[in-house]
């Protein structure tokens, strides 16, 4: 009768390390540099007259300016 308390918990063990798992290979990417960028403001241009946007990565949060050359 204890297995089946010992297997219950083995098991939601395991579910909570995958879910765990699938969340760090999301900021992994981050990590290596594969960001996942979304626009979230645009400027009209800088002081040069390129046009500018502000960028943040749906992952982890980062921000970024991007110019268009």
């Amino acid at each position: 009768m204890t297995d089946s308390k010992t297997d219950k918990a083995s098991d939601s063990l395991e579910a909570e390390a995958k879910k765990k798992s699938g969340e760090s290979e999301e900021r992994s990417m981050c990590r290596h540099g594969f960001h996942d960028w979304m626009p979230i403001e645009d400027q009209p241009a800088d002081d040069a007259g390129k046009p500018v946007s502000m960028l943040k990565c749906t992952r982890c949060g980062k921000e970024k300016l991007d110019t268009a050359e």
